[in-house]
């Protein structure tokens, strides 16, 4: 068992030495960076370039678990075209701590007549000697000789992530805008479910969503209509706005009339509109029409000044209530 300080290193006295795993432990916890990938900040990034018979991957560096690997050249990688079918390699920037030294290096796997090129990655933190194998290009390798490529490079850019801190005087911690905060004008947001009520912010798909919907009538009439040869004025039924405000209208025989649809909370308003019946038969238009405005109720309400059925057949109502 040891104990060990990073400094520059002494080789003779072995005080403060600069051990590889030591130094990948600390670039881990700064990188806090799972897996590897391709440093994005590098303006060479292993870009590929065809030739006969194979490709071309230039300079640029890769990491993972802490480990730096770089190659500052142009690497060649050589294939043998099928006589028959495609076939396909995977090209690669390797890390591999299973030799002494270790080792970086860009190759290919072997040629397959699959795509399903399986790659080593160790964890090399919890793995010593373990290989961690960083996919760069899976390459389609024709008959005729000629190669494509599909990129495969993972952009390692976790480290980029701390220019956000640029802006964290804007905020006073990852979900809390300050007071009197701007929210920027191309923030995008998840549409919420009609049901949802929260404080989310909400987008405009959503709030146009909820106008829209609430803005919408619902129609229900009766089964069977109140027109025909004789009456000839129209149906009777109710409408529902999805606010929970509903209108209605009827006709009623006895003094005492009940809505055809009681209003769950409170009648607003219900007055004479006409009558379905002829001044020959039903003498309707010498009759006192009035409403007692005392006995009006969510289910129903009574005509004033009558009694029983008598002179108030067919006298229609309107109804508004919620």
């Amino acid at each position: 068992m040891a104990t060990y300080l990073k400094g520059i290193g002494d080789s003779l006295s072995r005080v403060n030495e600069i051990i590889p795993s030591f130094d990948a432990k600390i670039f881990n916890y700064l990188c806090q960076n799972s897996g590897g990938g391709i440093c994005w900040s590098e303006s060479n990034r292993f870009a590929l370039t065809h030739v006969d018979r194979g490709v071309n991957i230039g300079a640029g560096m890769a990491h993972a678990y802490g480990y730096f690997g770089m190659s500052d050249s142009v690497v060649r990688l050589d294939f043998i075209p099928p006589s028959g079918s495609a076939q396909y390699a995977r090209v690669m920037a390797e890390i591999n701590l299973s030799t002494t030294p270790h080792r970086f290096n860009i190759r290919a796997t072997a040629q397959s007549s699959t795509t399903n090129i399986s790659l080593t990655q160790n964890n090399l933190s919890t793995t010593p000697s373990g290989i961690y194998q960083i996919p760069l290009y899976l390459l389609t390798i024709h008959s005729n000789g000629t190669i494509t490529a599909t990129d495969q490079r993972t952009s390692f850019t976790k480290p980029e992530h701390a220019k956000n801190a640029e802006h964290s005087t804007s905020a006073t911690n990852a979900t809390n805008l300050v007071s009197g905060g701007n929210i920027a004008s191309n923030v995008t947001a998840t549409t919420q479910s009609a049901s949802d009520n929260s404080t989310r912010i909400a987008t405009t798909a959503y709030a146009k969503r909820e106008v829209t919907n609430n803005n919408v009538l619902s129609y229900t009439s009766s089964t069977t209509s109140a027109r025909n040869s004789f009456w000839g004025d129209g149906e009777w039924g109710h409408y529902k706005a999805a606010n929970g405000l509903i209108f209605q209208w009827h006709f009623g025989n006895d003094q005492s009339v009940t809505f055809k649809v009681a209003f769950p909370t409170k009648c607003l308003f219900v007055g004479y509109v006409g009558h379905h019946g002829g001044a020959s038969n039903n003498s309707p238009w010498a009759s006192d029409v009035g409403i007692s405005y005392g006995d009006i109720s969510r289910t129903g309400f009574k005509w004033k000044r009558q009694s029983g059925t008598s002179g108030v057949n067919q006298r229609k109502y309107f109804a508004i209530g919620y």
